[in-house]
């Protein structure tokens, strides 16, 4: 059984807002435009592109304590791991290999 939490902001906040101990992901460089704020059980995957959040993460933070984060990409056939964080990382722009292309969050104990 997998479990995730996420809520979706309502309206823009400033840079790099995001609660304690959960992932949070930014459609703006350097934390602009939060678009999701997660937690997930071991294997958890949120598929942000139903969500119609595909292809849009440019930041991430992860303040998990607990949780490595992979970004995927759907290639048409499989999950693609394309960005992983480690638990209580410090804020991250994503590189061009990984911008604006994932379309789903993985967490990983």
């Amino acid at each position: 059984m997998t479990f995730a939490a996420f809520s979706t902001p309502a309206q823009a906040e400033p840079a790099w807002m995001c609660g304690g101990n959960w992932f949070c992901a930014y459609d703006g460089f350097d934390g602009q435009d939060q678009i999701l704020d997660a937690y997930g059980a071991c294997g958890a995957i949120i598929n942000i592109g139903n969500m119609g959040k595909g292809d849009r993460i440019s930041s991430i933070w992860n303040k998990l304590p607990n949780r490595r984060v992979n970004l995927l990409n759907w290639t048409g056939s499989a999950w693609e791991t394309i960005w992983s964080t480690v638990p209580g990382d410090v804020p991250h722009n994503l590189g061009p290999h990984a911008n604006n292309r994932a379309d789903a969050v993985e967490f990983v104990c």
